[in-house]
């Protein structure tokens, strides 16, 4: 009786620990989100105004700063004018009125702004070795439609792969120098490399606030060993007189230990 009446106790006390824990880190959590919630700030931006569905509710802005996206919308200002993939800057306050997980940006002015002026990405991807067949090499910085890609070629044969493509000044993009087999394009002319395809190297987020040059280097050669060459003995498939003579001592040892236990066993019991 005793023992279960410790039991229960202990169950109670465990059930008591975890629901404290519980309300302490939800408490955290909102503490948190109420530190982070940026309702009511001022914000200025500047990106392709994109419709969402459905529609005439909100405008869907892409931020070229940041690669984040707003939601818009705006009572004095008929966003739904440009929202069709028109660059503009707006200006207006962040509001929290719950009917979107993330602040609506609530817009008081806009204005048409100009096309950036662009900025050049240059890829150069050193080969070593003959690559396989139909293998393909691209510098891609971004994807989609709001991506640029670059298929690296290497006319002069030097094992130097390279390409360049525009980038809008100001932007930020994922950057990578990508292998694949044959290439693909989507229905926006993005081109990419074929399956199977795996990253070389990847370059990070990065802002393009003027040329960048971005190199790597990928090696095809396989490794050979040569037996006459090393000195080695070419491998006949029968284990080595060193492997043989290692596992016989490895067995002698292991035997001796076994019997010493068994005696000292004897000796403590009997």
């Amino acid at each position: 009786m005793a023992r279960a009446n410790f039991f229960g106790a202990l169950t109670v006390a465990l059930v008591a620990a975890l629901l404290t824990s519980l309300l302490a880190g939800l408490q955290v959590g909102t503490a948190k989100a109420q530190e982070a919630d940026p309702g009511g700030q001022q914000v200025e931006a500047t990106g392709l105004l994109t419709p969402v569905f459905p529609p005439h509710t909100y405008s869907h802005l892409l931020n070229d700063v940041t690669g984040g996206f707003y939601f818009v919308r705006s009572s004095v200002v008929d966003l739904y004018s440009f929202d069709d993939g028109q660059r503009v800057t707006v200006r207006g306050t962040l509001v929290n009125d719950g009917e979107l997980p993330q602040p609506i940006l609530e817009v008081t002015q806009l204005e048409l702004a100009p096309e950036p002026e662009p900025v050049t990405a240059t890829f150069e991807l050193a080969v070593e070795g003959q690559p396989p067949t139909q293998t393909t090499f691209f510098g891609m910085a971004g994807l989609g439609t709001e991506g640029s890609s670059v298929q690296l070629l290497d006319p002069d044969g030097d094992g130097v792969f390279a390409g360049s493509v525009e980038i809008p000044q100001g932007t930020q993009r994922g950057v990578l120098i990508e292998q694949g087999t044959g290439a693909g394009e989507n229905p926006v002319g993005f081109r990419f490399p074929g399956e199977p395809r795996s990253v070389i190297r990847d370059f990070g987020l990065v802002t393009f606030d003027g040329d960048k040059a971005f190199s790597a280097s990928v090696s095809f050669e396989q490794a050979t060993t040569d037996a006459g060459d090393s000195g080695d003995l070419p491998n006949t498939g029968y284990p080595s007189p060193l492997l043989l003579a290692t596992l016989a001592i490895a067995g002698a040892l292991l035997v001796a230990s076994s019997l010493l236990t068994r005696r000292l066993f004897r000796r403590s019991f009997w």
